[in-house]
């Protein structure tokens, strides 16, 4: 290892390249005497920028290769600033240059026998569980564009069979080295309608053309078509996923677009009227030939030597050199949350600081976020035209808020209510500081706090399949957020901590239980609606007396409530003559450390001490009691499943609620969160500051609201 220069700009700011390209330093404009230690020269591609690092590798003897985006790029177009996760290097030429030889083209030209076959042979299966990925999810080059057009355009189709024609950016460099001849995108239009008299004829924007980004060949206001081809084309113009696009057609028509690749992947007869780099391989219908391409190969061998042997990648999560495995995983999450948020979502309920960070849990490419108060709104968005093609509706609320009517406006409309919540790992801080959650839940049945009806997380307890792996994921998943002491808010510990973990050492010397009692905000909706008989933290207290008169009691009011941010319900007084100790400084974590049972309403914490293998005892209804793993004061419910408690992490932590890096604004894991949350744990900062999203005054005004809440 060492160093390689470069004489760009843009290729020196791509973070963690040195480590991709497998050197120690990427050096910009290398003065003379660092050529001494330079092993290599990189440009981008076959541009005119790149003459002064060819010239510069050339004088003093120094290999050059030529860099270009890879094949998986990202969830977005590099010209809007989105780093790249995939990247190809060639010493020989680039792979869109059908002109010369390339790194690419030897690979595929490469004997059994030469250690290259020999690596392409053994690269086969994996890049035959990869092509099924990439097809199953979708995966193209940019992922920024939803699915529904794609369906939406199959169900207005006159005509069974279809033809795609796929347009490409002017002065795009596969087309200026890609032996495409003078007129060869007009040529490639004019073959589409005559070879398929039949079928319409879709015409592909380029997705740049789509954003405005740049200017394509073929435009519905200035390309002349016949009158008879007319009637039997569509233009599509709309942002759309190019896999699903390409599986409503019969046959593709490209110059040198990936997306030709895409179809063969999907198993679809590819015509070429260039030389890309899965031409001149016996794949497809070539309208040009290259002579130095005489092996006949498989998609999947094409795919090995493109996507795992010529590519690099860079980890989605901190840049450092990866796998194609990694980027699709990444891909594969930004992709799945994109596609639930699809089309016009209006947003009822949700205050002012909360829409920035909610939007980032809606994101989706050309999505449109409203937040409106009056149920009405959704009959003026329903009847507005939408350019091009309809999108989904949706209507989304926070918790139980909602304008009188709302549900039933939606439903006379055939628009389904969904309901937001905080998630189960939300935030360094808290929710009632504003500070903005790691993790949310979307739920379409109903809610996982309110037992009176099903929700998603209690269809998905009863009903999903649990496999072996999601299970092993789960329990290694439960032991991270036990092992870096994680929980809901993460507040940190206090320096008071150690002095009180010593008192209550003492009631452990004496041999009595040890039972917690969280207490809960009374209003809050969890117990209004999931507690009947018991339904405050006296009655509670009480009730644990009751049950277990010989027991030591240590009650830790609600963090919202020790923050001086939501009231008690109940004065303090009369809860610390039901309890043997009043937990002050102890952190949630350190107590579920001391204690042998958790006795609650609804809390949360008694699903956090079960990942402590704690006994815990339900007073309420809350989402991870009537699974067989509590003991439940309330009897009988539809929950009639016995779970393990690696399936009860596994829907309520992997497969129910949404997680977003707020540093990097993608999608993220459960894993990563916990991760994220106990870094900011170390830091001593929070999860994600609401100072960048409430002004001053707001902050000021809670804080004199703390201030008259004392006086009080």
């Amino acid at each position: 290892m060492g160093a390689i220069a470069t004489f760009s700009p843009g290729i020196a700011r791509i973070s963690g390249l040195a480590g991709v390209l497998g050197e120690e330093e990427l050096v910009l404009r290398p003065s003379l005497g660092q050529v001494a230690s330079l092993r290599g020269v990189v440009g981008w591609g076959r541009k005119a920028k790149t003459r002064e690092a060819r010239s510069f590798s050339a004088t003093h003897g120094l290999d050059y290769t030529s860099l270009e985006d890879g094949f998986v790029r990202s969830v977005g177009f590099g010209t809007r600033g989105v780093p790249t996760l995939s990247i190809v290097l060639d010493r020989r030429g680039i792979y869109y240059d059908a002109t010369g030889p390339s790194d690419l083209e030897a690979i595929l030209n490469a004997s059994s026998e030469s250690t290259l076959g020999q690596h392409l042979a053994s690269s086969l299966d994996r890049a035959s569980q990869c092509m099924d990925r990439i097809c199953a999810a979708h995966i193209s080059k940019y992922n920024n564009a939803p699915l529904w057009p794609a369906v939406a355009l199959a169900e207005r189709s006159q005509r069974r069979s279809r033809v795609l024609v796929v347009d490409q950016t002017a002065g795009d460099m596969s087309l200026v080295h890609g032996q495409l001849a003078v007129g060869g995108i007009l040529a490639m239009l004019r073959a589409a309608y005559v070879e398929n008299p039949d079928a319409e004829v879709w015409i592909k924007a380029h997705p740049e053309v789509v954003a405005g980004i740049k200017r394509g060949h073929l435009d519905p206001s200035t390309t002349v078509l016949e009158a008879d081809w007319s009637a039997r084309t569509r233009w599509v113009v709309d942002a759309c996923n190019p896999l699903a696009l390409i599986d409503q057609v019969d046959r593709v028509y490209v110059a040198t677009s990936q997306m030709g690749f895409d179809a063969l992947m999907m198993g679809k007869p590819v015509v070429c009227f260039g030389m890309p780099f899965y031409a001149g391989w016996g794949l497809t219908d070539d309208r040009v030939s290259c002579s130095r391409r005489t092996v006949r190969r498989t998609e999947t061998e094409v795919f090995a030597a493109a996507y795992l042997l010529y590519s690099r990648y860079f980890s989605p999560h901190d840049r450092s050199p990866g796998q194609l495995e990694d980027v699709l995983d990444h891909i594969e999450l930004q992709v799945a949350n994109h596609r639930k948020n699809e089309g016009t979502i209006l947003c009822f309920g949700f205050s002012r600081w909360k829409r920035a960070w909610v939007r980032t849990f809606l994101a989706s490419p050309g999505n449109d976020v409203k937040f409106v108060r009056r149920a009405t709104s959704i009959l003026s968005t329903k009847n507005s035209a939408h350019r091009g093609l309809p999108q989904p509706i949706r209507v989304l609320v926070w918790g139980q808020t909602g304008p009188v009517g709302l549900v039933s406006t939606a439903k006379a409309h055939d628009i389904g209510v969904s309901r937001m919540e905080d998630g189960f790992l939300r935030s360094v801080g808290l929710g009632s500081d504003l500070t903005a959650p790691s993790s949310l839940v979307v739920d379409l049945r109903g809610i996982y706090y309110d037992p009176r009806g099903e929700s998603d997380l209690e269809a998905i307890l009863a009903n999903h399949d649990f496999t072996d792996d999601l299970c092993a994921r789960a329990k290694a998943l439960a032991a991270s957020i036990v092992g870096a002491r994680v929980s809901k808010y993460n507040l940190g510990a206090s320096t008071r901590e150690a002095v009180e973990r010593d008192e209550i050492e003492m009631f452990r010397r004496s041999d009595r239980k040890l039972i917690l009692v969280p207490g809960q905000v009374e209003e809050d909706a969890s117990i209004r609606l999931g507690c009947e008989d018991i339904c405050t933290n006296l009655q509670l207290l009480e009730a644990v007396r009751r049950a277990c008169p010989e027991a030591c009691v240590l009650y830790k009011p609600h963090p919202d409530v020790e923050a001086r941010n939501r009231r008690h319900g109940t004065r303090n007084t009369e809860l610390r003559a039901q309890c043997d100790h009043w937990i002050e400084a102890l952190s949630l974590p350190s107590c579920l450390d001391l204690v042998d049972e958790v006795h609650t309403m609804t809390s949360l914490v008694g699903f956090e001490a079960l990942l402590r293998g704690l006994d815990v005892t339900c007073y309420g209804k809350p989402f991870y009691a009537g699974w067989g793993l509590t003991d439940d004061a309330w009897g009988a419910s539809r929950r009639g499943r016995n779970l393990t408690l690696e399936e009860l992490v596994a829907g309520s932590l992997i497969c129910y609620p949404r997680y977003v890096d707020h540093r990097t604004g993608f999608f993220s894991t459960a894993e990563r969160t916990v991760a994220a949350l106990r870094a900011g744990l170390d830091r001593g900062d929070p999860s994600f500051p609401s100072q960048l999203w409430v002004s001053r005054h707001l902050q000021k005004l809670r804080q004199l609201a703390k201030g008259l809440y004392d006086a009080g």
